[in-house]
């Protein structure tokens, strides 16, 4: 399977690519062998379409402080003159989501 994707413009300030993490699996029995979806963006951009957050190796509910952080972070950088960008990741429910 091809990968999809939302190329990147100025507008919607991210791309979206949905990825088949075994594509030599068809039938996967778990959601790392299935599909993935990657975001990458500005960080506004992306956090916004999260509810979890990876903490120290766990994933964890997003809070009201960590957005606080990642926008303190985000407007460090920034201001330093330094080019910020935020990753995420989902994979898909291989029962829901089928290649």
């Amino acid at each position: 399977m091809d990968p999809y994707e939302i190329k990147f413009s100025s507008d919607i300030k991210f791309n979206l690519m949905i990825r088949d993490m075994a594509p030599g699996n068809l039938k996967p029995d778990n959601d790392a062998e299935n599909l993935t979806v990657f975001l990458k963006g500005a960080p506004d951009r992306v956090h916004v379409r999260c509810t979890t957050i990876l903490e120290k190796g766990k994933m964890v509910a997003m809070t009201a402080n960590h957005i606080i952080a990642v926008e303190n972070a985000n407007t460090l950088f920034g201001n330093m003159g330094e080019r910020v960008l935020g990753f995420s990741r989902l994979a898909l429910d291989h029962k829901l989501y089928k290649k």
